[in-house]
C-alpha cells in the first residue's frame, strides 16, 4: 500500500515540470526553513531522508533474509525505479544471484561473502553499495516487524 503511494507520487513528480519562478521559490524555501528544524522544546526535529522513506517502504514488502534468488529481479527493478541503485550496481546483482544459486546462503550472507573476496575496484564498489542497501532493508524490516526479528 505504501509502496503504491510512493510509486504514484514519484510518477507524478516526473510529470509536473516546474517553471523558473517556481524553482526559485522552491529553492528559496529550502534555503530558509521557517523554524530551522528546532521544535518549541529546543530539540531538533527528526526529518527522515527520502532514501530512508523509500527503503522503509520497500522493506514493508520484502524481507531480504528470506528472499529467494528468483525474486532478486523484482527487487532490483524496484530499487532501480526508486533510484536507489544505478546501472553500475547491476553487476553486483548478477554476482549475488550466482552466489545464491551456488550456495544455500541468504542474500545478506552471500553479499557479505562476496564483499570479502578480492575483485576489481568497480565491482567491489558496486557490491558495497548493494550490500549497504540490503543491510538497510533488513534493518528497516526488523524495525517494522519486531516479531519477525
Amino acid at each position: 500500500m505504501l509502496l503504491g503511494s510512493l510509486t504514484s507520487y514519484l510518477q507524478n513528480q516526473a510529470n509536473t515540470p516546474l517553471n523558473d519562478s517556481e524553482q526559485v521559490q522552491q529553492s528559496a524555501a529550502v534555503a530558509k526553513p521557517a523554524n530551522s528544524g528546532i521544535s518549541d522544546n529546543g530539540q531538533a526535529d527528526y526529518q527522515p531522508s527520502t532514501r530512508a522513506i523509500l527503503i522503509s517502504a520497500i522493506a514493508t514488502d520484502v524481507d531480504v533474509t528470506t528472499l529467494p534468488a528468483d525474486q532478486l529481479g523484482q527487487l532490483q527493478q524496484t530499487l532501480q525505479q526508486y533510484g536507489l541503485i544505478s546501472q553500475k550496481d547491476l553487476t553486483a546483482f548478477t554476482q549475488l544471484r550466482l552466489s545464491m544459486t551456488e550456495t544455500s546462503n541468504n542474500a545478506l550472507e552471500a553479499l557479505d561473502q562476496l564483499a570479502n573476496r578480492e575483485q576489481p575496484y568497480q565491482s567491489q564498489q558496486a557490491l558495497k553499495r548493494v550490500q549497504t542497501i540490503f543491510h538497510n532493508l533488513n534493518s528497516a524490516h526488523q524495525e517494522l516487524n519486531p516479531a519477525a526479528a
